[in-house]
């Protein structure tokens, strides 16, 4: 999911928790272990808006994709 570069753009990811996960897990279980996808910053946060703007009129469930240059 990470390139290993680090940097402000792997900061800024949003890392979402596998399903169906273990509720006993061991403390020293490591993050990249626990999470199967990312949403980036810059795609994430103008949906947000847009779903908040106009959530109103949007069919339920509203799904939406967005693919990046990676």
């Amino acid at each position: 999911m990470s390139s290993g570069q680090g940097g402000d753009n792997e900061k800024l990811l949003f890392q979402i928790l596998r399903r169906g996960l273990d509720t006993h897990l061991p403390a020293d279980t490591a993050v990249t272990d626990l999470v199967d996808l990312g949403l980036r910053y810059d795609l994430t946060v103008p949906l947000t808006r847009f779903y908040a703007q106009y959530r109103a009129q949007l069919p339920a469930p509203f799904r939406s994709f967005q693919f990046g240059p990676v």
